[in-house]
């Protein structure tokens, strides 16, 4: 059984990803929060499998809590939900640790097997915000992260849509990790 936090402002939304988690006997929501300071005390507590956090939250937004979490309890995987489509958002998400980035209107047709590839080690991003994205790389050239240090590391990736892997040092090329 996987077990999951959820992170979200929305009542609605952690309402409805909570019934959709635990009509499969394979999910588990151990808890649910409003903002990304009470999901980084959670994870802390609870010790989930899965973190998944709204990008835009109160007191701490999501890739702020998302750098926490991969820091403080690099065992924790961390799912963003979004509804903003913007390259910017999904690359910086990914450099503060978040092993997905998922569209808010795609919960309910991929969520769960989203969080069985994360849980599995592999990441995940829907194509069509891969191809946004790397079209970055007319607009932005440096060749480290925000952060000053080179990026070399490469980690596994799965784009929805094609069925066929890649790595997210792939989108690193492109985009050259300037956020």
């Amino acid at each position: 059984m996987i077990r999951i936090l959820i992170a979200s402002e929305q009542s609605s939304m952690r309402q409805e990803i909570k019934s959709l988690l635990n009509k499969d006997p394979d999910f588990k929501a151990i808890a649910i929060v409003r903002d990304g300071r009470s999901a980084v005390k959670q994870v802390d507590l609870l010790s989930p499998d899965i973190v998944l956090l709204e990008l835009e939250m109160p007191v701490m937004n999501g890739i702020t809590a998302a750098k926490y979490i991969n820091h403080l309890y690099p065992d924790t995987k961390v799912i963003i939900l979004s509804s903003r489509e913007e390259p910017k958002y999904v690359v910086q998400s990914l450099v503060a640790g978040a092993k997905a980035y998922i569209l808010q209107h795609s919960l309910r047709t991929d969520l769960k097997q989203m969080i069985i590839a994360v849980n599995s080690g592999y990441s995940q991003i829907e194509s069509r915000l891969l191809t946004k994205a790397s079209a970055l790389e007319g607009r932005r050239r440096c060749a480290t992260r925000a952060d000053g240090r080179r990026f070399s590391r490469p980690f596994p990736f799965y784009l929805f849509g094609f069925k066929a892997p890649a790595r997210i040092f792939d989108l690193a090329v492109y985009v050259h990790w300037c956020v």
